[in-house]
């Protein structure tokens, strides 16, 4: 996850640019989508993905999560 500080200091940044509203929100989304990216690989490189930790997900989607295969072969034409 990233940091609150780090979230605090981009988002204050940006606000003080005094950008259009629309303008600001497609800047942190092409900020934070990155970010995001790179914290959840950190994560899953540290095993937090692993099968020994799904039981949050299962308790939040009422389901184990799907693999990785199984993602791309439900979303195959995204890949296409």
């Amino acid at each position: 996850m990233l940091p609150a500080n780090t979230i605090a200091e981009i988002t204050t940044a940006i606000a003080g640019l005094h950008l259009e509203s629309n303008i600001a929100a497609q800047i942190l989304a092409a900020v934070f989508a990155p970010l995001h990216l790179v914290a959840s690989a950190k994560l899953g490189a540290a095993g937090a993905f692993s099968i020994e930790n799904t039981k949050l997900i299962e308790d939040l989607v009422g389901r184990a999560p799907i693999t990785t295969k199984q993602f791309v072969e439900d979303f195959k034409s995204a890949f296409s």
